[in-house]
Parts: structure tokens; sequence; C-alpha cells
């Protein structure tokens, strides 16, 4: 069965990609592994849990990059995600 969401996804791909880059900077200096990434995803996205019921509209207004990337997905782990640009 294909994966169907994005948590989903992304757990299938760390299982057969565990210990790949899944997310850099483009500089070389910052870089996540599939591993890494899943379980930071699911540690922020249980974190705010804690603040916001899931299921909710959370906006994110931060600049692009890493901190962006990992903060968008740790949203839509478990609730709905309103980006907004900062500019």
């Amino acid at each position: 069965m294909l994966p169907s969401t994005i948590p989903e996804l992304i757990a299938a791909t760390c299982r057969r990609f565990a210990e790949s880059i899944a997310l850099e900077n483009g500089e070389g200096t910052v870089s996540f592994t599939y591993s890494e990434l899943e379980q930071g995803s699911e540690l922020w996205s249980r974190s705010l849990s804690s603040i916001v019921p899931p299921g909710n509209r959370i906006a994110v207004m931060i600049e692009g990059g890493v901190t962006l990337s990992r903060w968008v997905l740790a949203v839509i782990w478990r609730h709905t995600l309103v980006p907004l640009r900062p500019d």
C-alpha cells in the first residue's frame, strides 16, 4: 500500500534510506538524514500538540530555509499548516 500522508511517506522513505541526506541548507553546513528528519518532526509535532490540539490550523512565519522546512513538517504531522511569508 502506498503512503497517503506526508508522515507515512517520510516513514516509508526512512525505512529505505534512514542515513541518507533528506534536507540540507545548500551550503553543506546543515543537513539532516531521513531518520533525523522523521524523529525531529515527530518530536516537534508532539511538543506542539501539547499546546495546540491536533487538527487546528497553525500559521508559520519564518524565513525560508532548513528551519522553515522542519517546522512545516512538524506542523503538518498533526495540524493544518497556514504558511505566511515574512515579507
